[in-house]
């Protein structure tokens, strides 16, 4: 088994790297000013169906907007170059760029073209103020969007994901748009995302759900390192998860086995069998992005879908289709949010005694995955 030990802790800290930010605010600000920098999952296309249609959001921890404009998907920091007021109040919306402070208005390359009174004002007409919003670094991968603030950087978003990239493009082509919903958990983010991480805690945990049939086999988990990310596939086949990826990127791929695909350094894609009333099983796949609101608060954002990986059907299931698509996402949902409901209480557990933390883990094997995901972390935040 590979070596799982997390980053050595700094000695002039009593809190070791991998829980320093759940406790000191300091920590966490450098945290998130190193994610802001990374590529990061905020959304899919179909949040963005219509021109001018918007959505907020957070990277790192500073607020950005999302927008559709007539020539493509462009993403600013929300905030207005004049005073810094937050331009988008909402959580989405329709609409141009206008600050609703001064009435300040911008075109779709984030420059301000409209300034009320701009030559009595500022002595200049719009132009020659060259005032601009900060554009944000914008790729996707299938339908899914992902944004980072410019830096030194020049890896693209292919290259970031490495052998997910195919995986993730495939499988994240809803063939409705998204279910969503959130959860609110009083604890930092990184504890949430480790219960994702870790298949040792499920008859502790999930006992009336995931649990009753008692602990996985090791042989039963195979385990994949990609990049920064990490899977896990649910199968005795060592080579599950090259398998499913040379198939996703051929158009190949019908699924067979649970898979969880967690991408550094916030989110993860589930992909799961879900049996109709007809016998069908279907394929769903959750995505859950863990947004920090604060060192010790988060937000958990779950997208539910039915992937387009083909599966076998009836006449019958085909009539019914729209039946299943309408009662289906919110049975899973309800369903989902039980068992987060569970992982969230024992993340709100950790936060209380965090600041008492100054060792380090002792991982088991079903729980290697988190080793990996803080020796990321650690190179993220230039402490490897």
């Amino acid at each position: 088994m590979p070596d799982v030990t997390v980053a050595a802790p700094d000695l002039s800290s009593p809190n070791p790297l991998w829980i320093r930010a759940a406790v000191s605010e300091d920590a966490y600000a450098r945290e998130q000013s190193a994610f802001a920098k990374l590529w990061t999952y905020v959304g899919f296309t179909s949040d963005l169906a219509k021109i001018g249609d918007w959505f907020v959001t957070t990277v790192g921890d500073r607020s950005v907007f999302v927008q559709r404009f007539e020539d493509g998907l462009r993403a600013f920091e929300n905030r207005c170059a004049h005073r810094f007021f937050p331009l988008r109040q909402r959580p989405a919306g329709n609409g141009p760029i206008v600050c609703g402070f001064h009435h300040w208005r911008y075109n779709a390359e984030g420059q301000a073209v409209g300034i009320p009174n701009c030559p009595e004002m500022f002595g200049k007409i719009p132009r020659e103020v060259d005032a601009r919003l900060t554009r944000l670094d914008l790729d996707t991968c299938g339908h899914m969007i992902f944004v980072r603030f410019p830096s030194d950087s020049t890896e693209t978003l292919r290259e970031y994901l490495a052998e997910g990239y195919d995986i993730l493009a495939a499988t994240c082509a809803p063939r409705r748009k998204p279910y969503r919903f959130s959860q609110n958990v009083n604890a930092y983010w990184k504890f949430s995302h480790h219960i994702s991480l870790d298949d040792y805690h499920i008859v502790a945990v999930h006992p009336s759900s995931f649990g009753k049939n008692g602990y996985l086999k090791n042989e039963e988990l195979q385990y994949h390192r990609f990049g920064r990310h990490s899977a896990y596939v649910n199968t005795t086949d060592p080579a599950a998860f090259d398998i499913i990826r040379e198939r996703c990127a051929t158009g190949t791929y019908v699924p067979d086995c649970y898979a969880i695909y967690n991408i550094f350094p916030n989110f993860l894609i589930s992909q799961f069998r879900v049996p109709d009333a007809f016998g069908t099983q279907h394929w769903y796949a959750s995505l859950l992005r863990y947004r920090a609101v604060s060192s010790s608060k988060t937000v958990v954002e779950a997208w539910l879908f039915e992937t387009p990986f083909p599966i076998p059907e009836t006449t019958l299931t085909r009539w019914n289709r729209w039946s299943v698509d309408l009662l289906t996402p919110p049975i899973v949902a309800w369903f989902s949010r039980k068992i987060m409901q569970e992982d969230n209480d024992v993340c709100e557990g950790q936060q209380r005694i965090a600041a008492e933390v100054t060792g380090q883990p002792r991982l088991s094997a079903q729980e290697r995955r988190i080793g990996w995901f803080e020796e990321s972390y650690a190179a993220a935040l230039g402490d490897a």
